[in-house]
């Protein structure tokens, strides 16, 4: 009996075998990509103004994400004007549960020990800058990790993010002026 249920199981473990080996890191490392329009001058932008995107549920969250920026932007000497905007600032962010499998067969099938399953909070967070007299983004930053449940857990990892996505703003003037 033992022989037959273990021959009806061969074929489905070695149909799961690469789905369990794509997600066999359960942690997920911080991600953070930077796209701009290359005929972009940035030097010529002083102030941005919050719109609405799509904001985080949780209102420290969103406090902590708007901080970040603000303080990546000061830096750079872009500051906040509500009346004449040269930029608009726009986050969206999005955060779903994910899980992460260790352990198992081996690839000789030999046994690996227990297979542990860990869970997390997989986060995306968008920052555009949108030209305002334009009304096209001229500027984008791309985020991914782990959230913490715990906002202020978050502050941190949402300000490493933000100094890997400002670290080379503004981007270089355009080549050919």
């Amino acid at each position: 009996m033992d022989i037959i249920l273990n021959m009806r199981l061969i074929p489905r473990v070695v149909l799961l075998a690469p789905v369990l080996w794509i997600w066999s890191s359960p942690t997920v490392a911080q991600t953070v990509r930077v796209k701009w329009e290359r005929a972009t001058d940035f030097s010529e932008y002083q102030t941005y103004h919050w719109i609405e995107g799509t904001h985080a549920k949780d209102d420290r969250n969103h406090r902590i994400i708007v901080d970040a920026v603000d303080a990546q932007m000061s830096i750079n000497g872009i500051f906040t004007d509500e009346l004449e905007p040269e930029l608009y600032a726009v986050y969206h962010a999005s955060a779903e549960s994910s899980f992460g499998i260790e352990g198992g067969y081996k690839t000789d099938w030999t046994d690996a020990g227990a297979i542990e399953i860990k869970s997390h909070i997989a986060g995306t967070l968008v920052v555009d800058l949108v030209d305002a007299a334009r009304n096209q983004v001229v500027w984008r930053g791309i985020a991914t990790g782990s959230v913490a449940p715990d906002p202020k857990k978050n502050r941190r990892t949402v300000q490493e993010a933000m100094k890997k996505m400002f670290a080379s703003f503004p981007p270089p003037p355009p080549k050919n002026r």
